[in-house]
């Protein structure tokens, strides 16, 4: 299960990873609301949510350090050294 899992969130589009890491936060923030009474309910719902925004927080440094790769990249992946 955790091995499918991890190949299903590298082959899904960062959109939808988005999208998945964004509904995570809102269980998170709902379970907190329903707990009630409950410490343990309302403990879960925390996890959740702070696990989502840890999950919001990788992408978008992901996504920013490959930005930032590709606008200083200005060879391609070999370095070609001239009369060799």
């Amino acid at each position: 299960m955790k091995a499918t899992l991890a190949k299903l969130l590298e082959t899904t589009p960062y959109e939808h990873r988005a999208a998945i890491a964004d509904a995570f936060a809102f269980l998170g923030s709902a379970v907190q609301q329903f707990a009630g009474d409950s410490k343990e309910a309302a403990i879960i719902g925390l996890l959740i949510e702070k696990a989502a925004g840890i999950a919001q927080i990788i992408m978008q440094s992901s996504t920013a350090a490959m930005q930032i790769r590709r606008s200083h990249s200005t060879q391609g992946p070999f370095l070609v050294i001239p009369g060799i």
